[in-house]
Parts: structure tokens; sequence; C-alpha cells
């Protein structure tokens, strides 16, 4: 089997998402599959992957005014990645015989416009397209674009996925939402795998004293702190600490609110982060956006898979969903918060019997969640895939 996966360069700066691309590329190797990896940087390196990178042409970012208006008025991605798309065009034109052979052009959709190559590679070879979908694209949960285009959108996405003969979505939600519209599509749920890139997990249950309440990332209002506080100034203990890691827009956001008990710690990178939340983090905070009211769509933020992974006791705050669900299926030390009026005693309850846990995570996350596991069940899907007939038009 020869496979041709497309992706722009990560780092594991970027988390869970580089540490999905690491984990295809490395057990891809280790089942014998011939794998070659276009990105346009130089990307980590895997042993027995083929780099190919055909670098961006464009590198002028777009002006903050652009990138905000763009939200409302177009489903296309930043120009740098959709002349990135073109980019690989010419080289393929320039190098039809170098692609002719591959069985599989796997597409990951970071960013969303790569998603556009699948109709491109299905008119020119006779190869198999998959598709993995980890921005729900048209039917993004944080969209912000104005009916007309929305539906503009959609009706694009519809005319590519028709080209697309696996698609691989990351939460159940996706797969769900995504089978409603498009029946006809092969699809498989294929969940992130437990990061591998984490410092080891620190065992704090035998400690004494203050209990640090720790959340890294920006204030999104009301729903990040407001009912944290309110439940703690009920509980009315001085042991909890409430810290927040955040750039400054954060620190502005805490003057406005004006929340003396909460610590503010300037941005940190995400590993410097991590190793600080690691070793002084009792509980940690997970907010999550609203669920989009058109779709119902929610994702599963990169953070709760690193709370989970740290052995964490996590308070969720957001609506319920795959996010909610995690958290309450493999944490044997939570609260979740979808209501804030119903759910406020509950956090109270949850704050004032507090104790620590030896294991915050149950062991049937790290066996659910393993990379083998979850990567074996892509390579089964490409070989069943590579024995079908090719895919009718679904349009």
């Amino acid at each position: 089997m020869k496979v041709l996966y497309i992706n722009t360069s990560y780092d594991f700066t970027r988390g869970v998402n580089a540490n999905r691309v690491f984990d295809f590329l490395n057990f891809f190797t280790q089942k014998g599959i011939e794998i070659t990896h276009l990105t346009p940087c130089k990307p980590f390196a895997v042993d027995g992957v083929k780099e190919l990178i055909v670098p961006f042409s464009y590198t002028k970012k777009p002006s903050m005014y652009l990138r905000f208006l763009q939200e409302f008025v177009s489903y296309k991605d930043s120009k740098q990645n959709e002349v990135w798309v073109d980019d690989i065009k010419a080289y393929v034109e320039s190098n039809p015989h170098f692609f002719k052979d591959f069985d599989i052009v796997f597409i990951n959709t970071q960013p969303r416009c790569l998603i556009k190559l699948a109709k491109y590679f299905k008119s020119k070879y006779s190869c198999k397209i998959v598709v993995d979908l980890q921005d729900p694209f048209a039917y993004d949960p944080y969209s912000l674009l104005l009916p007309p285009f929305l539906k503009t959108a959609r009706q694009y996405e519809k005319e590519i996925l028709a080209d697309v003969d696996l698609l691989l979505t990351i939460t159940p939600s996706f797969y769900e939402v995504y089978k409603k519209h498009y029946p006809m599509l092969e699809m498989l749920f294929v969940p992130t795998a437990t990061p591998n890139y984490l410092p080891k997990p620190a065992d704090k249950s035998s400690e004494q004293g203050d209990v640090n309440i720790v959340y890294g990332g920006s204030l999104h209002g009301n729903r990040t702190i407001f009912p944290l506080l309110q439940a703690l100034r009920k509980v009315k203990q001085s042991r909890f600490k409430v810290e927040v890691v955040g750039n400054f827009s954060t620190l502005t956001k805490f003057r406005y609110y004006n929340y003396p008990e909460i610590i503010w710690k300037p941005s940190m990178n995400r590993f410097d982060f991590l190793n600080y939340f690691n070793k002084t983090a009792d509980i940690a905070i997970v907010v999550q956006a609203p669920i989009h009211q058109d779709t119902g769509l929610s994702g599963i933020g990169a953070k709760t898979y690193e709370y989970l992974s740290l052995n964490k006791a996590i308070i969720y705050i957001g609506p319920p969903g795959d996010n909610a669900d995690i958290v309450s299926k493999y944490s044997n030390n939570y609260c979740v918060v979808t209501n804030l009026k119903r759910d406020l005693p509950k956090l109270v309850d949850y704050l004032k019997n507090y104790q620590r846990l030896a294991k915050n995570t149950k062991d049937q996350y790290f066996i659910d969640y393993h990379p083998e596991k979850i990567n074996l069940v892509i390579v089964k899907a490409f070989q069943k895939l590579l024995n079908k007939p090719h895919s009718k038009d679904r349009r």
C-alpha cells in the first residue's frame, strides 16, 4: 500500500493535532505501509517516511481587518494556505509520474482548504481519497459566516465531498452531523489518541494544604471564571487558589471583571505551560465554546486530552456534548457545569467535598485512546477501502 499524506507542517507546540499526525506516520511505517508526507516545511523526522516538501510561495500575512472580515463573508482559508493548494497542483503537473502509483491520498483538513485537493487528485489518478475531518468546514461550530455565505460554503463542500471515498471524523457529533447530511459517504469515527508529548504525570494525592485550580488560555467572560468564583465564595474555604495563565488581554479582562482572588501569570509556550501545570495544578478548568445552534456540533478541546492524560481533576464549563461526555466518562474526579444556574449547587458541593486522588483519570481512557488501537482501526479501514470498487458520484 502506498499512501500520500498531505498536511501543513506541524510542530509539537500545537499539541494534539501534531500528535495525531506523528502517530499516523509512525504507525503506518511500522505496518509496512509506504508513506510519503507532503508538507510545506521541514517536518519532524519519522523513520521510514519519505518527505516531499512543497514550500509556501505566498508568505505575506493578512491584516487583522481582512482576517476579521473573512470570518463573516468568506468560507475560504488564509491566502497563504489557499495559494499552497495551487502550489501543490503545480508541483503535480510538473511531476505527474511521481503521483500515479499512490493507492491512497490521505488529506488532513488542517487547514481546511486542503480538502479541495480531493477533487483534483480524483480527476487525475485512480486513487482512493481519504479526508481526516479535523475542522467541520461548512458546519464549523465556531463559524461566524453570514447565512448567504454559509449556504455557499455548504454547497461547495457538498461538491468536494462527492469525490471522497472515506471521511474520518474526530468526534461523535461530527460523525452524526455529517452522516445526516451525507448518508452515502463512507465515514469512520477516529478519536485523537492519548498525547505522547506530555511529561510524566505528577502524583499529588499525598499532598496537604492548598488546592490549586489552574486555567490556561484566554478568558471567555462569565463562562470561564464567574461560576467558579461564585461557587468558591459559597464554599468559603481558603484552601483553594485559582491561577490563570494567559496573555495581556486576559489580564485586561481581569481588571475589567475585578477578580482579586485570581492569580494571573503571563502566557507560556505550550510545553512550559504543561510542565508548570503538571507540577502545580490539582484541578484543571476546561472551557468549551457553545454548541453551534444550527448543527449541534461540539468539539473536544486539546486541553481535555492533555488534562486527562496528566491525571488531573477537571471542572468542565460549557455546553453538553462531546467534551462534557469524555470528561464524565473517563474522569474519577470531575464536575460538569453545562447550565450555570442549575449546576452551581453541584459545583459548590464538588468543591466542598474535593479530595485529592491517586487516580483522577480512569485506566479505561488510556486503553480506549491508545495510539496503536486507534491507528490500527485506520489501517484496517484503508485495507478495506482498497478492496472496494471506486465510489460512485454522491452529488
